[in-house]
């Protein structure tokens, strides 16, 4: 361009990202009331990137490759669903992760709810959570952070729903309770991604459905 804005004169930018998913799972029933679920998935990530940026200051070039910029992410888990005929409903599971950046974590899940003259509904969750940072959120040149940690949760949750005899309205209340450890967040002080300590989130959700 013969119009240069602000300092860069020339810049060029290559992204390369491949992202791959393999998943196998099944289920068993044992009868009406009991059931199984099982599984296993793995996922693999790599990306290849290159910037050079030519201005007043003189040349800035930086490049990213698949063979270090790259991480996988193996899994298992496994359900179990029981309903006991007479309104009660429970699900409880677990899930295994190995990442090849961040080791080993485990995470659960335990909902049980309650059903009352098909109108009233009674329901918790208590589960955990693990969410690891991104490729880009590691290894980008401008605003990546190599050393940021998986961010991990707690959360509970109860509630009561109404369905009205037509079905055609609902509503319900659910109170929330969450902790997050190593929260991942982005700086619009220095414009990169960051861990913060902890963050606690209480709240009451009101819903209405016609």
């Amino acid at each position: 361009s013969m119009d240069v804005a602000g300092f860069s004169k020339f810049n060029s930018e290559s992204y390369t990202g491949h992202s791959h998913f393999a998943e196998l799972y099944g289920t068993y029933k044992v009868n009406d009331r009991l059931e199984f679920l099982a599984g296993t998935d793995l996922r693999w990530y790599n990306t290849d990137q290159s910037f050079l940026s030519i201005s007043s200051f003189g040349p800035y070039e930086t490049t990213l490759s698949a063979d270090s910029a790259k991480i996988n992410i193996y899994s298992a888990y496994a359900s179990a669903f029981l309903n006991n005929g007479k309104g009660f409903f429970m699900e409880a599971g677990g899930r295994f992760n190995r990442h090849s950046r961040f080791g080993k974590n485990a995470t659960f899940t335990l909902n049980p709810s309650f059903i009352l003259r098909e109108q009233w509904k009674f329901f918790a969750n208590l589960s955990s959570a693990f969410k690891a940072p991104s490729l880009y959120q590691l290894y980008d040149a401008s605003v990546g952070e190599i050393n940021l940690m998986p961010e991990k949760s707690i959360t509970g949750e109860a509630g009561l729903q109404y369905f009205s005899k037509s079905k055609k309205w609902d509503s319900r209340v659910v109170f929330f309770a969450r902790e997050v450890r190593d929260g991942i967040n982005y700086s619009f002080v220095d414009y990169k991604y960051f861990d913060n300590n902890s963050q606690q989130d209480k709240g009451l959700e009101l819903e209405f459905n016609y």
